[in-house]
């Protein structure tokens, strides 16, 4: 699992609430630092993110996640402390 490795769905998960939908978390380890680094990261984040929404988008999602059928497709980013 790395936000900088754009094919990755880091991961996934059906939240015991009956809240009909599927969580797609971005695990992000990376440091926001000085402007080189916020620039990198900033790219790296949107890259990830346009990985997982290619992940939807294709329908691939269904073939990964059957669960996911019907169910609102929700990402959420996690950083680490």
């Amino acid at each position: 699992m790395s936000l900088t490795d754009p094919n990755i769905i880091d991961m996934w998960g059906i939240p015991k609430s009956d809240s009909g939908a599927i969580i797609l978390g971005i695990a992000d380890h990376l440091e926001w630092g000085n402007k080189t680094l916020q620039a990198e990261h900033l790219l790296a984040l949107q890259r990830k993110i346009n990985g997982y929404i290619a992940f939807i988008e294709s329908g691939e999602i269904y073939n990964k996640i059957p669960a996911a059928l019907g169910k609102s497709l929700v990402i959420r980013t996690a950083q680490r402390p």
